[in-house]
């Protein structure tokens, strides 16, 4: 359901044949957008609102890996380190959330009678 989903919320427009790059023929009709200036944030809030607005760590990460290749050749160097960062803190965002989950339920103790 979630493939089909995908494919319904984005459609690649093969008018746009003046476009090189395939991102450029991708319009998003996604019900989310991002808030004006994310990207432009630190790491940490780019990782927190993309948390809060997606609903896996796949399709949070997918956004920001959209959004990095969407920009290409005009990230700076400085940028792409920042957005990169930001991978490594939703990872850890995500990872915390699993070992939280596993934490609350501790299938290795024994009861003691």
């Amino acid at each position: 359901m979630s493939v089909l989903k995908t494919l319904l919320s984005k459609t690649i427009s093969t008018e746009a044949k003046d476009d090189k790059k395939w991102s450029g023929g991708v319009t998003a009709n996604d019900k989310w957008h991002p808030p004006a200036g994310l990207f432009d944030k630190s790491a940490a809030t780019i990782a927190k609102t993309l948390k809060e607005n997606s609903d896996s760590e796949k399709q949070a990460m997918s956004r920001l890996n959209f959004y990095i290749n969407r920009a290409g050749k005009n990230l700076s160097e400085k940028d792409k380190e920042r957005l990169n960062d930001a991978k490594d803190k939703l990872k850890t965002l995500y990872a915390k959330d699993k070992k939280i989950s596993k934490e609350s339920v501790d299938y290795g103790k024994t009861l003691r009678w």
